[in-house]
């Protein structure tokens, strides 16, 4: 009868152990998921948010921000390329632009030149989704044209 009960209680600490680790495991795991699902939550990039991000000024001000910034690459000029770049970038949640990429290219003399001035841009006011500030996926075009004059003039 003394065996059985040694051997019952070293079984029981082996036991006691299993459970204290299970139990440890079950506690800790689902902390550590939680804060996985934060960080990839804070990742999420949000295609339609309640608002909308905005260039500091507005649409206005971001229209003359490029204007002022695009530089019409001279061998496109002289290869008379023109057409609309859609830039495709993440406005982050502290409004900084991210991810800047051609969505739809032209030519590359044009698109490295959007790809150029997009990241140039100051931070956007972010975009909100239940009222917190979030990773917003855009998209702008940037059209390239010959202003009248310049036609004239290649003529």
């Amino acid at each position: 009868m003394v065996e059985i009960n040694k051997i019952k209680s070293k079984d029981m600490k082996k036991l006691g152990f299993i459970v204290a680790v299970l139990f440890i495991g079950t506690v800790f795991n689902p902390v550590a998921a939680q804060k996985n699902k934060k960080s990839v939550k804070n990742k999420e990039v949000v295609n339609n948010p309640e608002e909308l991000p905005e260039f500091p000024g507005g649409e206005e001000a971001r229209q003359q921000f490029l204007w002022d910034n695009t530089v019409y690459p001279r061998e496109a000029k002289k290869q008379k390329l023109e057409g609309s770049v859609v830039i495709g970038f993440v406005v982050e949640a502290d409004g900084s632009v991210s991810n800047v990429k051609v969505v739809r290219g032209v030519h590359p003399l044009l698109d490295e030149e959007a790809v150029r001035v997009t990241k140039m841009m100051p931070n956007w006011k972010p975009g909100t989704q239940d009222g917190k500030k979030v990773r917003v996926q855009y998209r702008m075009p940037i059209r390239f044209v010959f202003d009248e004059d310049e036609k004239k003039q290649e003529e």
